[in-house]
């Protein structure tokens, strides 16, 4: 709770949400999503709340966009109840969404490094298990390589396979059936199998096949944790365009005084140093200005603004320093709306992942079933074959779902 708290405060909120009319919107990033479960949950959860007017989710980029009744509900509210739910609600830009990143980042390289050295040890121990298993091994030694690969991918399952039984937890503890569901079930019916029969010191163990496959997700989920960084960087370079604090000059256009961007209010006179940017919309008080909008309007060529012509935020002085005068607050200038824009472009959700987030719970409900069923079968078919069927069943389900996660983050990008 303190983390939302903290995300309410205004000098926060300005960063990545807006009020006005009566109506406040909000873009932001929602750590934990990982499926369209998790987005019909949070749906569920702030469309039982009053006042909220739309909300878009994109589960490929885990952002959030929110649209309320500022005089029925608060943002505080609104990333209070996210928060319930399991999930943290964090800016997309500013030092909060830094650290947020590098932390991600950190902790998604250390799962992935420890998966993929403990993929490697332990199918050399496994090369001689099957090995012995055509030309003959000594048992005294099948049991030591048996007992190493446990102690080896115990902690392969535990630590870098947390996110996906962390994600199964937390989809059971809402009520819904996630993909990470059954990528879970599987992991953990193979490697509770050869644990078992590490122990009977009997039958087939598949600790390799659990790390190989942990690797391979923690991989794809870290490649695609990096895209989604990228994304979320080129809305922070926007914003960050923007300087912290500018030249306030008095009455008498001579004495300057360094206020932050955010009290900069309409009627403000400022002073625009040369190389320094527009921080808000205006207009040039005294001497011509020179003034390069490529940041805004792409244009390269350098345009000359006279006395009383209109200044766009964001665009940079590359003249002489001359004086403006604000006529649209920081939250309310060109560049500002482009941010918002971008936001909300990147939160909106493709068609795909529309109908995905429909369906995923049935998907997953009648894969469970068909699995089920697969096992029952194949026990009475050839009941030695039973669990190794089952196993999979729900791998191939878990590949086709990692499959279509490609698929909506390419049509993402051919969208935006």
């Amino acid at each position: 709770m303190t983390r939302v708290n903290a995300l309410s405060t205004p000098l926060t909120i300005d960063h990545f949400a807006t009020e006005a009319d009566g109506e406040g919107h909000a873009v932001f990033n929602a750590e934990g999503i990982h499926c369209a479960n998790c987005a019909r949950s949070i749906r569920r959860g702030l469309d039982a709340l009053p006042g909220i007017r739309r909300i878009d989710i994109n589960v490929v980029d885990r952002r959030v966009s929110v649209v309320w009744d500022t005089h029925r509900i608060t943002l505080s509210k609104i990333l209070a109840t996210i928060a319930d739910l399991g999930f943290n609600p964090v800016p997309l830009v500013g030092e909060r969404a830094v650290v947020a990143q590098r932390d991600e980042r950190r902790r998604a390289l250390k799962r992935v490094g420890l998966a993929g050295l403990g993929s490697m040890q332990l199918m050399m121990y496994a090369v001689g298990l099957y090995a012995g298993a055509f030309s003959g091994i000594d048992p005294s030694i099948a049991e030591f390589l048996r007992w190493t690969c446990l102690v080896i991918a115990t902690p392969v399952m535990f630590y870098s396979g947390m996110p996906i039984l962390r994600g199964a937890l937390d989809d059971f503890r809402r009520r819904v059936l996630g993909m990470d569901v059954t990528v879970a079930l599987a992991l953990l019916l193979a490697y509770a199998a050869s644990v078992v029969n590490t122990v009977r010191e009997t039958g087939d163990i598949y600790f390799d096949s659990v790390a190989m496959f942990i690797f391979f997700l923690s991989l794809g989920r870290y490649v695609e944790m990096r895209s989604r960084h990228q994304s979320a960087n080129a809305t922070e370079a926007l914003a960050r365009a923007l300087p912290a604090t500018v030249q306030r000059l008095d009455a008498s256009l001579q004495s300057a005084t360094k206020v932050p961007l955010e009290s900069v209010v309409v009627g403000d006179r400022l002073r625009i140093g040369s190389g320094q940017i527009v921080p808000v919309d205006g207009r040039v008080l005294e001497s011509d200005a020179l003034i390069d909008e490529a940041l805004v309007t792409g244009e390269s060529i350098p345009i000359t603004r006279a006395v009383g012509a209109p200044l766009l935020g964001g665009s940079v002085n590359v003249g002489g320093a001359f004086a403006m005068e604000v006529t649209r607050a920081a939250r309310d200038s060109t560049l500002h709306s482009l941010v918002r824009l971008l936001e909300r472009a990147q939160s909106e959700r493709p068609r795909l992942g529309i109908a995905a987030e429909r369906m995923a719970s049935w998907f997953i409900l009648r894969v469970l079933l068909l699995t089920t069923a697969v096992g029952v079968l194949w026990y009475f078919i050839e009941p030695a074959r039973a669990f190794p069927a089952v196993l999979a069943v729900l791998v191939a389900t878990s590949l086709v779902h990692y499959r279509s996660r490609r698929q909506l983050r390419s049509q993402r990008r051919l969208r935006v």
